[in-house]
Formats: structure tokens, C-alpha cells, sequence
């Protein structure tokens, strides 16, 4: 809100009853009249103060919150990431052993055939 004041002394006008300043006694038209914006009082500040406090601490909280959260996705990417590693790695072992038992038993499938062709002719031969 604007509120007029005497130029000279600053004293508010509002309400004046003449052309006279009640506290300095100049006529308005030769100390001026001010226009002057209300200044806020004490409790309505207080207030704003108290609302821009709450919209920052809860700004920098929710920060913070966003923060903590993409720090436990990406622990938890590297986890299942770790995990999948892991399973590959067993997956590479258990193929390896599956290959080195299938080349053993091919290896003693045609030995033992090799033997059994010995043996039946050597039967075979009087």
C-alpha cells in the first residue's frame, strides 16, 4: 500500500485534515508530498521469512532425498551387475567341465573300443 508523507520530515499524511504538515508546519505544495510504499510489518515479514526458510529447507531436502535415491540405484546396478558377472563366470565353468568330460569320455569310449577290437582278435585268432 502506499501511504503519502511530508517531503521535509517524513511524517505520515494520511488522514490530514489541512494543507499543512502536522509536524513541521510547511504547506504540502512547498515540502512535497511523498508517495512511499508501506513498509511490511514486523509479523507479515516474519511470515515470509518463515515460508522462504520452509521452501528451502524442504528444496535441499528434497534434494538430498533425490540424491540418497540415485546413489541406492546405482549400488544396486552394480550389485546385480556383480551378480550377473558371477553367474557368467559359473556358467563358464560348468561348460568347461562339461566339454573337458565329454572329450574324456570320448577319449576312453574309443580306447576301450580299440581294446575290445584287440581282444576279439586275439580270441578269434587259435
Amino acid at each position: 500500500m502506499n501511504q503519502p508523507t511530508c517531503g521535509h520530515c517524513g511524517y505520515d499524511l494520511t488522514g490530514a485534515e489541512s494543507n499543512r504538515c502536522p509536524e513541521c508546519g510547511l504547506l504540502f505544495i512547498e515540502a512535497g508530498v511523498e508517495i512511499r510504499r508501506q513498509s511490511l510489518s514486523k509479523s507479515r515479514r516474519s511470515r515470509q521469512f518463515l515460508v522462504l526458510g520452509l521452501l528451502v529447507f524442504f528444496g535441499l531436502s528434497a534434494a538430498v532425498a533425490g540424491m540418497a535415491y540415485f546413489r541406492a540405484q546405482a549400488l544396486r546396478a552394480q550389485a546385480i551387475a556383480a551378480q550377473q558377472a558371477a553367474l557368467a563366470r559359473q556358467q563358464a565353468a560348468i561348460q568347461q567341465a562339461r566339454q573337458q568330460s565329454s572329450k574324456s569320455n570320448d577319449q576312453s569310449q574309443s580306447d576301450g573300443g580299440d581294446r575290445r577290437e584287440r581282444v576279439s582278435d586275439s580270441v578269434g585268432e587259435p
